[in-house]
């Protein structure tokens, strides 16, 4: 039996600029693969067809008051907006520390500004769709993806270049 990890601490990145202190939490995305059911002849069920991926989803981030790396890079290039999470989790029981990188890159889709109050803490939103991603755990990758170059490493194997090869492209 083990005990699960816990987010020790947390850094979000803007490309080069790091939003220490500033960011309260962050949402990663969620990886989703399209199928398709098949139930053939003679088959009693129907089984999950892998379609490739979905999409890479939408990173969403919450800072305590606007940010205005992110209002100069709303409207940019489907590429140009690189984030970076770095996460520090701590297993319960062995006390053993993971350290889990996100590397994402994509475009402002919402910016809100929440309810701003003198004195209090305000709340400023920002949600990323994604382009390219790229999770780092303990510095070996894990999962690379980016649909504009045919690349979708999982776990050391790129699982998506033959069709790259087949074309002549790589």
């Amino acid at each position: 039996m083990a005990l699960p990890k816990t987010l020790k601490t947390m850094v979000l990145f803007h490309g080069d600029q790091t939003w220490l202190g500033e960011v309260s939490n962050v949402t990663l995305p969620k990886l989703t693969r399209k199928t398709s059911d098949w139930r053939g002849g003679g088959m009693p069920a129907g089984v999950p067809i892998d379609l490739g991926m979905d999409n890479l989803g939408e990173l969403t981030f919450t800072a305590g008051g606007p940010m205005q790396k992110t209002l100069s890079a709303f409207g940019g290039t489907l590429t140009g907006l690189p984030l970076r999470f770095v996460g520090e989790y701590k297993q319960q029981d062995t006390g053993l520390i993971d350290v889990i990188e996100v590397s994402v890159r994509g475009r402002y889709s919402d910016i809100e500004f929440g309810e701003q109050k003198v004195g209090d803490v305000g709340s400023f939103k920002g949600t990323v769709k994604l382009s390219y991603l790229k999770i780092v755990w303990n510095g070996s990758t894990l999962l690379e993806l980016d649909p504009l170059l045919g690349t979708e490493i999982v776990d050391g194997i790129n699982i998506g270049s033959t069709l790259f090869k087949t074309l002549g492209l790589i």
